[in-house]
């Protein structure tokens, strides 16, 4: 199977607001809220933060160790999108692809 993805890069904000969500009640349930099996818990927690005002949320990667995700809830916070690289995966008889680099980086 072949797929190629061209990807993006935005920015995002707020006039200078915080996205920060308000503060909530969390209980232990935080490894079932970044469960990257599931998604039931942190859509649950989604939807509370939207009904709490939220304008988005910053959180963990459970993709990418190491790595930060944004959750824009009003799609008006993201700005200048832009073209970036695009990439071919190619994937042949695994679960991980091969991943080429087809097209240069742009600004």
């Amino acid at each position: 199977m072949l797929l190629s993805d061209r990807c993006g890069r935005s920015d995002a904000g707020a006039d200078g607001r915080d996205l920060s969500p308000p503060p909530l009640q969390f209980s232990d349930a935080i490894t079932e809220i970044l469960d990257p099996e599931s998604y039931v818990q942190s859509q649950a927690l989604a939807e509370r933060l939207v009904d709490a005002g939220a304008l988005g949320v910053v959180y963990p990667s459970v993709r990418r160790a190491g790595g930060t995700c944004l959750a824009c809830f009003r799609p008006a916070l993201v700005m200048n999108v832009r073209k970036s690289a695009t990439y071919r995966l190619r994937w042949i008889g695994g679960p991980i692809p091969e991943i080429e680099r087809v097209g240069p980086a742009l600004p």
